[in-house]
Formats: structure tokens, C-alpha cells, sequence
């Protein structure tokens, strides 16, 4: 992540935090499948877990897996482009 980006991130989040404005739990999931930086992704759980979403335990699970399908994938991308790598 470069510098730039992590400060964006904690400026949206400052702001989100001082105008009490909460992403719905839709917006947050998307962000979180979309490949959002590993701080997001965190911070996903992180609501969820506290409850602020209101969706409740169910919807952490939905994370956990979302979370676990993500790493399948990064996983996944790594070994095609070392398989790419080798060939060439």
C-alpha cells in the first residue's frame, strides 16, 4: 500500500467517524470482495464483529467466508503467474 493511499484511507475514515456517518453492510461487503486494500477488509470484519452492520452473527460468517475465498484467489493468482513466469 503506498503512503498516499494509507493516508486517504484513514481521511475517509476520520471523516466517516466525525460526520457519524456508517457505510451500509452492502457497501462494506462489496469493497471487501472487490479487493480492497487488507486495512478495508479489517475494518469490515471489525464492524461486523462489533454488530454496528445489525446483521449479527450471521454476517460475520458471510465475512469469514468472503475473507477465506479472497486468500483461495490471491493464492490461486500467485501460482498461474509463476506458472506464467516459468514458462517464459
Amino acid at each position: 500500500m503506498a503512503i498516499g493511499e494509507s493516508e486517504s484511507i484513514e481521511v475517509r475514515e476520520r471523516e466517516r467517524a466525525e460526520s457519524g456517518e456508517r457505510e451500509s453492510a452492502v457497501t462494506v461487503r462489496k469493497r471487501a470482495e472487490s479487493g480492497a486494500t487488507e486495512r478495508e477488509r479489517e475494518r469490515a470484519v471489525t464492524v461486523r464483529e462489533s454488530g454496528e452492520s445489525g446483521e449479527g452473527e450471521r454476517f460475520v460468517e458471510r465475512e469469514r467466508a468472503v475473507r477465506e475465498r479472497f486468500v483461495e484467489t490471491e493464492v490461486l493468482r500467485g501460482f498461474e503467474r509463476q506458472r506464467d513466469r516459468e514458462r517464459f
